[in-house]
């Protein structure tokens, strides 16, 4: 038995904001068609594009479609560019987004608390797996325990989200479990999804310390009563840039993804980022923002796993990680 895509996340860019309701009706349809049961806005408010005003309407469309074919949303707060980076996780930098996230958790509350298919918060700080100094990790700790405290002070029945990745530069295993079972302790975190950062190429699906990762944030999590999730990255990295010469992401081929599914199976559930821009073949947007055969490679990458559902018997699955 194998494990499947539980859900995977949503971001809200320029290409679906505002998008109508009977876009959203198709995306969380075809998320029920895929065997999905959660779906996860990445943030609800950004430092550089995102206002909450409209990621309201949004989220209220979303919730609506995803309460009638029963899947679970969980509601991202404050996002800001830099988000991951170790500029981001300054003393400073977390105190602005405690502040903001707090802000966005009460609006949304007001907004959302009787929404049968509201379940949760995304924290979309994402920490690294970095070589980070006894002081960081201590304000990592102190972040993550102080607002996730006030979150379910708010809502006591809601669960929280965290993604962390795994950066170039990265740490050796062994001091990433160490580091991030004091980072997560007594935090109140429900679940981490640990990104395994192959579409962004920070790592290969072939490297075999990939593995390696996921064992050591698995004892983590373990270690501190945290369900411990593998969060697959469907994206690629084209050759095609944009204005600001990076690479144009598309969806990725199937085989890599695939791969990505196997080795994710040790993970209490999987998800992946981002289900809507290269998963959902009901709606793929294509412009001038994506790069030439995007529609395609979305279609693809839908086809394949289904077949590959059709091929599995599969199944969603809480409970502990086990690695190794």
């Amino acid at each position: 038995m194998k494990k499947r895509l539980c859900g995977g996340y949503i971001q809200l860019w320029k290409d679906n904001r505002l998008t109508a309701p009977a876009v959203w009706e198709k995306v969380l349809l075809e998320m029920k068609e895929l065997c999905m049961d959660t779906a996860i806005i990445q943030f609800m408010d950004t430092a550089d594009g995102i206002k909450l005003d409209e990621s309201k309407l949004m989220a209220r469309i979303i919730l609506k479609y995803a309460q009638q074919n029963h899947i679970k949303v969980f509601l991202g707060l404050y996002g800001h560019s830099d988000v991951g980076h170790p500029d981001s996780v300054k003393p400073e930098q977390l105190n602005t987004s405690k502040i903001k996230s707090i802000a966005v958790a009460r609006y949304l509350t007001t907004q959302f608390r009787e929404e049968k298919a509201f379940y949760g918060w995304h924290l979309p700080l994402e920490s690294w797996t970095e070589n980070y100094p006894s002081a960081t990790i201590t304000n990592l700790n102190g972040y993550y325990k102080s607002l996730t405290a006030e979150l379910k002070r708010m809502l006591p029945d809601k669960k929280v989200l965290i993604s962390p990745f795994i950066n170039v530069g990265r740490n050796e295993p062994g001091t990433v479990q160490e580091t991030y079972t004091k980072i997560l302790h007594r935090t109140g975190i429900d679940f981490l999804a640990l990104q395994d950062s192959v579409g962004a190429k920070y790592i290969s699906v072939n490297d075999p310390e990939l593995p390696t990762y996921f064992a050591a944030i698995c004892a983590a999590c373990t270690a501190n009563q945290i369900e411990m999730w593998a969060n697959a990255e469907s994206f690629a990295l084209s050759p095609f840039l944009d204005n600001e010469g990076k690479p144009k992401k598309t969806a990725a081929e199937p085989a890599r993804f695939i791969k990505q599914l196997e080795l994710s199976q040790g993970a209490s559930r999987i998800v992946t980022f981002d289900f809507f821009h290269y998963m959902n073949s009901r709606y793929p947007l294509i412009g001038d923002v994506r790069p030439p055969g995007y529609k395609e490679d979305v279609e693809l990458l839908n086809l394949e796993y289904r077949a590959w559902l059709q091929r599995k018997e599969t199944v969603i699955a809480d409970g502990p990680c086990h690695f190794g």
